[in-house]
């Protein structure tokens, strides 16, 4: 008889996990660098820092954790755990439908309904905070809580700024567009050495000028369209992609007016692997590769 084939061991496939990016840039004369970062991040965890994203919705970071990872024979920390949406209640005017009437209601202490939560990661050495992808904890809503509850761990001397990663697709977009009828862009430079040339050179222009902030109206001449190819159009749209936000008056690939708004469309920062329990580390070099030192 002949011998029974051998079983072949399945390979386990890799799956796609979604994580949005924020980009966090402390401005300060104070403290610098990596561990004015890890400061931030623990100050808003220890200090119990919650923030409203909504009329009744609040924020917070639930736990935190760190592990050590190694990158290019350097120890580096990653900051992670827990990122909470709840809902926010008030004692009075509660409706009792078996009364029909309203009356007041204690409300318990500390006792929040409607929790929801999904991961998030904190890369101190890249100022980068990513939260998984979750119907219940959007993009814009962390965005909202990293604002206001940053501002309340930092001291009246220093400045931030939070920027969502946005789509390439979306700078793309306006760039590649039939006609750029006109665009404003709002940047600060970047902490990075990174992009394009003419990303690069616009933020050599904002740094040389000591130009914290610039907000920008382009308008074109009687040609009636805006040049895309241009350098300084071009590099301040791709500074806007972390550093800051564009909105676009176009004429689309299908001669259709469009407006663009690249605060609304993030990144899609996919991780792949098959294991769960390393997408911390996956995360880190993808980010690492893109943001650290080369």
């Amino acid at each position: 008889m002949a011998k029974a084939a051998a079983k072949k061991t399945k390979t386990p496939t890799d799956k796609d996990f979604i994580f949005f990016g924020f980009n966090i840039k402390l401005i300060s004369n104070e403290r610098q660098g990596t561990f004015a970062y890890t400061e931030i991040i623990r100050d808003m965890f220890t200090k119990d820092i919650y923030a409203l994203v909504g009329s009744d919705k609040a924020m917070l970071l639930r736990n935190q954790f760190s592990q050590t990872v190694i990158w290019k024979e350097q120890e580096y920390e990653v900051i992670y755990g827990k990122i909470t949406r709840y809902t926010t209640l008030e004692g009075a005017n509660w409706y009792n439908k078996t009364k029909r009437d309203y009356q007041t209601y204690e409300v318990p202490l500390d006792i929040f309904p409607s929790g929801f939560e999904t991961d998030y990661y904190f890369i101190p050495a890249a100022h980068r905070f990513f939260i998984r992808k979750s119907p219940k904890v959007s993009f814009v809503a962390t965005e909202r809580f990293l604002n206001l509850a940053i501002k309340q761990v930092i001291t009246p001397k220093e400045d931030f700024r939070v920027n969502i990663i946005k789509s390439q697709d979306v700078i793309d977009k306006i760039i590649d567009s039939k006609e750029l009828r006109s665009l404003i862009v709002h940047v600060t430079y970047t902490n990075d050495d990174i992009g394009e040339d003419a990303e690069q050179w616009a933020d050599e222009l904002l740094k040389d000028g000591q130009i914290g902030r610039i907000d920008a109206t382009f308008k074109p001449d009687q040609n009636g369209t805006l040049e895309t190819n241009n350098k300084l159009i071009r590099g301040l749209l791709e500074i806007s992609k972390e550093n800051g936000t564009a909105e676009a008056r176009i004429i689309n690939q299908n001669g259709r007016k469009e407006t663009v708004i690249t605060e609304s469309h993030a990144e899609k920062i996919i991780v792949k692997t098959n294991n769960e329990g390393t997408i911390l580390q996956v995360l880190f070099s993808q980010m690492m590769k893109l943001y650290g030192d080369e």
